[in-house]
């Protein structure tokens, strides 16, 4: 009965409202003063972003999904079934006359959002580019349910609701005008100036880094209102909190062998979090990133962005970034959700609901010849290449398919800027395009044969779009040590010199290359040709042999000789780096005092240094004086470095067979030049091609010294070299003898000259033996007192500190060695030094 009760109230209630006054009828109608517009939701009224009731603004969320709308007039107002019953309303951009409801040129675009089917597919939303949603009149309300599909807007801005009482928003078919509800609607978030359903979340947000994130590019995200993009639509109508995160990293794309083709089946994009309480949330990347950054702070998850900030993607993590990887950028339009447990806003995965973009990160990987096909796959990619020596470049491409199947790509690649500001892709100073465009590296060609041209090989990365690969030709590089380029990309229609070009990385050429004991590997040695030790000492054979082509494990940093292998011969000249008389000495020395004493000494180098030893080996002579081996032009040719077909990480310069021995004739300090783009007749192309690749100390005295004694005197002899060691001797020789006979262990003089003199008797100034080796005393810290405590490295300069007044034992034109078992770096011993650590410990000790 209660319930019956209750029945009969509403329906007089009914009866009384239905008793009132008309709305709707007529041409130019309008809605009565008081109408109210709220959005349905689950949320409670007083959250933002609820839809609630209002008859000012209503305020809602991009990214939300809305269930229905409700124009509510105020009681004694009636919307009639005969006249509403085919109702409809429609979303409009921020139009103010009625008459702007019916042009096509107002509809909006709106986020996808899943149906009602079984399994759901995505669908536009409702109301999405003109399309209507129906509406039922009860009494003084007008009710259009937008549930499956959702009313999910896209983007923030500012919209109205149009309503008409015919279905149509055509005055000339309808029966009675369109109109439009009285209160505006304001949507919180990103807008973009794409114009389709869907389009935002497929925004793309361009960012790159090397092996190891080595080399990372600005990772920008730009929502600003006068910002860089505010010409192509973006900006973001932001509330109190305007914050963005992202999706975890996408899957990998892949190829898929099926019985008679092979399928590319693209990555599926990750979505942001759901708004339904059945939906999932984002789980955002953080392996890719650098541990150290927190975004899950309480105060506010994410990135900061809105109309005044730009939001910096943090840094990569070198352990993890290894291959390319895309993300879903997702906001957070000031929504506090019921999952975060509190009533702010954007601190909770659940809260990052628009999707507004993807941040595609493309990394660039160094290859050989050989391995390009796996490289970066079954093995690390290299992290320099060698100046003149072949390589590949492979561009992974973020997933997604991000890459256009067809081979219309291009590359290109322009000099780095050292210090220079980098900007994003998108910028309009970005570099790669640029208006003019910034003028290419010649010394960076492609590998052609001699008829060959350029442009009639369409030379392109293929047409695979998990990555691509250069590798019809090889490229060479023809900068000096230490160099650097820029690489652009264009993924289509690259007729455009600039506009579609943007930078996926940078290539390094090696700073270093090895200098190997042996001309090979000892433990895989060719038995037919026996191995032949680097020269060490002055006047004993032996050879030069370059060593490279090693890969940097991810864990280990960078391999201080990481380059690709050698695959082309080359030939090598001797320079004596100490001559004075040739005045290209790159580093420069001078005396700091401390305490009134000269107790400091500081290495300095030139500012063009490696440009200066560049300089030396183009214009050196060969000197028959220095070298018994590659000695002239025309002979060089017999030590030429021959790689015996494939790659090799050893390039020996002892001819053809690999056979040739070398003597250096004076000790000191060797700059080793080479050029490996050889000439028909086997000759070095062109003197700029000569550059330095390493140093090599010769230990031993100076050549050419005449020592005069005066007969039965007590006398001592002073010599002056390079590496002396505590542990070298003497051997006097007659001089019809050579230090290299009998496997350099000549007999010595036992005649014309006593040793341990003065002494008592015969047995202590004494004939030498003819295997007797003369101690020597070496000017060294434990013989003068005088240590070094301390070791300053600097950019571009070394300093020495020394525990007392270092002139009082040195002279100008004196080298200083030092022990590497000494030197303690990074609190490691020699024992415990990574190969990285070893390197820098022995370009500071001078071997």
């Amino acid at each position: 009965r209660a319930a019956a009760a209750a029945a009969d109230e509403r329906q007089s209630s009914r009866s009384l409202q239905e008793e009132g006054v008309p709305i709707g009828s007529g041409s130019g109608w309008e809605f009565p003063s008081g109408t109210s517009l709220r959005a349905v939701t689950s949320m409670p009224p007083e959250s933002f972003g609820s839809g609630a009731a209002t008859t000012s603004y209503l305020t809602l969320m991009a990214g939300f999904k809305y269930m229905a709308f409700v124009i509510e007039s105020p009681t004694g107002y009636l919307y009639e079934e005969a006249v509403h019953e085919t109702g409809a309303m429609g979303l409009r951009g921020n139009i103010n006359t009625r008459e702007e409801c019916e042009s096509d040129h107002n509809y909006v675009p709106m986020g996808m959002t899943q149906d009602g089917a079984d399994p759901p597919e995505m669908v536009p939303s409702a109301m999405a580019d003109g399309d209507s949603a129906a509406s039922v009149p009860d009494v003084n309300m007008l009710k259009a349910d937008t549930a499956y599909p959702h009313t999910i807007f896209m983007r923030g801005g500012n919209y109205r609701l149009c309503y008409t009482p015919d279905g149509t928003f055509d005055t000339e078919v309808g029966i009675a005008d369109n109109n439009i509800a009285p209160v505006p609607i304001v949507v919180i978030g990103v807008r973009s100036g794409c114009n389709t359903n869907g389009c935002l979340e497929q925004e793309q947000w361009d960012c790159y880094f090397n092996y190891r994130a080595e080399v990372e590019g600005p990772c920008i995200v730009d929502y600003r209102d006068f910002g860089e993009r505010t010409g192509e639509g973006w900006g973001v109508r932001s509330a109190a909190s305007s914050r963005v995160w992202w999706s975890a990293a996408w899957d990998d794309d892949r190829y898929v062998t099926l019985q008679d083709y092979v399928e590319y089946r693209p990555a599926a994009a990750l979505p942001c979090s759901e708004t339904l309480e059945s939906g999932g949330y984002i789980e955002p990347e953080s392996a890719y990133f650098d541990p150290t950054v927190d975004l899950n702070q309480a105060t506010g998850a994410g990135l900061l962005a809105d109309g005044n900030t730009i939001a910096r993607m943090p840094g990569l993590n070198p352990l993890t970034a290894t291959n390319a990887f895309t993300l879903t950028l997702c906001y957070c339009p000031n929504y506090a959700s019921s999952a975060s447990g509190d009533e702010q806003a954007c601190n909770h995965v659940s809260e990052f609901i628009q999707p507004v973009g993807r941040a595609h990160y493309w990394m660039l990987r160094v290859c050989g010849l050989q391995n390009y096909a796996s490289c970066g796959v079954n093995g690390e990619p290299y992290m320099r290449v060698l100046p003149q020596q072949p390589f590949i470049l492979r561009l992974q491409c973020p997933s997604g398919g991000r890459c256009s199947p067809t081979k219309d790509n291009k590359i290109k690649f322009i000099y780095s800027i050292p210090g220079a500001e980098e900007f994003p892709p998108w910028h309009r100073s970005h570099r790669c395009s640029a208006f003019p465009a910034e003028p290419t590296v010649p010394e960076v060609q492609w590998s052609l044969n001699a008829e060959e041209v350029l442009e009639d090989l369409n030379i392109n990365g293929g047409d695979r779009q998990d990555y691509k690969v250069w590798s019809l030709r090889p490229l060479i590089v023809n900068l000096t040590m230490g160099g650097t380029f820029d690489v652009c990309y264009c993924d289509s229609e690259c007729t455009d010199d600039t506009a579609n070009f943007f930078k996926v990385g940078s290539v390094y050429t090696a700073t270093s290359i090895g200098v190997a004991k042996w001309t090979q590997d000892l433990a895989t040695a060719s038995i037919a040709i026996d191995p032949i030790e680097t020269i060490v000492y002055v006047g004993k054979a032996g050879a030069v042999t370059l060593f490279a082509g090693i890969t940097s494990p991810v864990d280990q940093g960078m391999h201080p000789y990481d380059s690709v292998p050698f695959s082309r011969n080359a030939l090598m000249k001797l320079i004596s780096y100490d001559g004075e008389e040739l005045g290209w000495r790159a580093l420069l020395a001078g005396e700091r005092e401390e305490d009134g004493e000269p107790m400091m000494l500081e290495q300095v180098v030139a500012e063009d240094g490696a440009g200066v030893l560049d300089s030396a080996c183009a214009v050196g002579p060969y000197l028959a004086s220095l070298v018994e081996g590659p000695s002239t032009e025309e002979n060089a040719k017999e030590w030429k470095g021959y790689v015996d077909g494939g790659t090799s990480s050893y390039m020996p310069f002892t001819g053809p067979n690999n056979d040739q021995n070398l003597i250096v004739k004076k000790a000191g300090n060797l700059v080793v030049c080479y050029c490996a783009t050889l000439d028909e007749l086997g000759g070095c192309a062109q003197d700029s091609f000569w550059i330095r690749v390493a140093m090599i100390m010769v230990r031993g005295p100076l050549a050419g010294v005449k020592l005069e004694f005066p007969n039965n005197f007590v006398v001592q002899a002073e010599l002056q070299g390079w590496g002396f060691t505590a542990n070298d001797t003497l051997r006097l020789i007659a001089t019809t003898q050579s230090c290299a006979e009998n496997g350099y262990s000549p007999k010595g003089a036992t005649e014309g000259f006593r040793l341990g003199c003065p002494g008592m008797n015969q047995t202590d100034c004494r004939t030498p033996l003819e295997d007797e080796d003369i101690v020597v005393e070496v000017d060294n810290a434990e013989a003068t007192g005088i240590y070094i405590i301390s070791i300053v490295p600097g950019e571009a300069s070394t300093r020495l500190i020394f525990n007392g007044a270092i002139t009082a034992v040195i002279a100008e034109g004196d080298a200083i060695t030092i022990d590497d078992a000494a030197i303690v770096f990074d609190y490691q011993t020699k024992a415990q030094r990574s190969a990285a650590q070893q390197h820098e410990v022995a370009k500071l000790a001078g071997f």
